[in-house]
């Protein structure tokens, strides 16, 4: 766990001045420190130490009031604390510091995804997907999706999920699993059992495949498949009470 209070680091720059020097270089340095530190305690999300990371971000921020990388750790560290709004006004201020910034779009449509503000977060995710300079289109594709399944548009979810597995060459188990869901939520349950089948091949037969192909068979009218996978799922995992529970309701 990251340590709140790093001594030899805090001794090392005990001389710096609460207030920015007239010397830009030396405050960019400076700042780099107190980012690194705030950064550090958002990113082990060590929410006990928040108040100080806030601390160390905004000192980094009258340091350096034009990068865009302080101001993105600053929303997302509200983000952590559930302040949504805040986070969002931050974000946006990264963005209007650097309008090519993908981290921020991606953390700012998630965050209207969040507040049930649909279009504004499609819009945020689009961004990203016609940006050819932005380095992961699977998550923008993936993120998108996920609003238009909110929005029960099953036929565009399936696009970019498909979409999202292409561009990471279906090595995103998270990706396959939400495809398998939507078929679910679409009661096309043998695509969804072909979906967990390819889940099954690449990354192993977990319980919770198990449950939901034990599901799919259920809805197909296949209760002897349904029953010889769901009693195979441990006795220990979560899943097996659930699927106990689903054998004896259907």
């Amino acid at each position: 766990m990251f340590k709140r209070h790093t001594f030899l680091l805090l001794l090392s720059f005990i001389f710096l001045s609460s207030c920015a020097t007239t010397n830009p270089a030396q405050n960019k340095r400076e700042s780099l420190i107190y980012y690194e530190m705030g950064r550090n305690i958002v990113y082990h999300k060590d929410i006990k130490a928040l108040p100080q990371a806030f601390t160390y971000l905004e000192h980094a921020r009258k340091l350096d009031p034009s990068n865009p990388q302080i101001y993105y750790m600053i929303g997302m560290a509200y983000r952590l604390r559930g302040e949504r709004e805040k986070a969002k006004n931050y974000f946006l201020q990264a963005i209007e510091r650097d309008k090519k910034f993908g981290d921020a779009y991606n953390a700012l449509g998630i965050a209207y995804a969040e507040d049930n503000e649909f279009e504004k977060a499609i819009q945020c995710f689009t961004k990203l997907i016609d940006d050819p300079t932005y380095p992961h289109p699977d998550l923008a594709y993936y993120n998108r999706a996920s609003v238009y399944m909110k929005l029960k548009n099953y036929e565009k979810a399936e696009e970019d999920l498909e979409d999202a597995i292409a561009f990471s060459n279906g090595e995103n188990r998270d990706y396959l699993q939400a495809l398998s869901f939507l078929y679910i939520a679409k009661k096309d349950y043998w695509k969804a059992l072909i979906t967990m089948n390819k889940i099954a091949e690449k990354f192993g037969m977990t319980d919770d495949i198990k449950y939901y192909k034990g599901y799919c068979y259920l809805k197909l009218s296949l209760r002897k498949r349904a029953e010889n996978i769901l009693h195979s799922i441990d006795k220990k995992s979560p899943f097996y009470k659930r699927a106990c529970e689903l054998l004896k309701n259907r």
